[in-house]
């Protein structure tokens, strides 16, 4: 499953925790200075972070962490124990209709919930759920992106014979 994977820094490390994370091949999602009120991944630690989405069947957040850490001490030389794993949530593709985020994102929530409490077998009935749903969504909500493209280029077009 897709997941965003944030990893934390002190703020004044921003640029070189992007560099690293960048370094390490990761595909940053987003990145910045943590403040309140923004919905995850923003939190108000006041942290720098970067979530890169990567697929959790391959690599998992110690795993992510790890990488960018061993990126950071290939480009410098330095130590990067003050980089650290900060949570992940489920990566849901942009561009579905609200009514899709509003059945999916509390399956999502349910996910992490269970997670945080060690319910296996619960976790492993969402993540089936949430894979059967997300991952069709992947690719339709690039062929919706591809369609819109299509008819924007044909209103752009200038009219025949003018």
């Amino acid at each position: 499953m897709w997941r965003k994977m944030r990893v934390d820094a002190p703020a004044d490390r921003m640029d070189d925790l992007v560099a690293a994370a960048e370094s390490a091949g990761l595909e940053l999602d987003d990145w910045g200075i943590d403040a309140p009120g923004g919905g995850w991944p923003l939190c108000g630690s006041g942290q720098a972070f970067v979530t890169p989405v990567v697929d959790d069947d391959e690599r998992d957040l110690g795993a992510v962490c790890a990488a960018i850490r061993a990126a950071h001490e290939r480009i410098t030389g330095d130590p990067a124990d003050w980089i650290t794993p900060g949570g992940s949530f489920v990566f849901l593709p942009d561009g579905m209709e609200s009514e899709w985020y509003d059945h999916v994102g509390p399956v999502a929530e349910r996910l992490h919930g269970a997670e945080a409490r060690g319910a296996t077998q619960e976790v492993v009935a969402l993540r089936a759920a949430l894979v059967r749903v997300i991952e069709p969504a992947m690719h339709t909500g690039g062929s919706r992106w591809a369609d819109f493209a299509a008819a924007l280029d044909g209103l752009l077009e200038p009219p025949a014979g003018g």
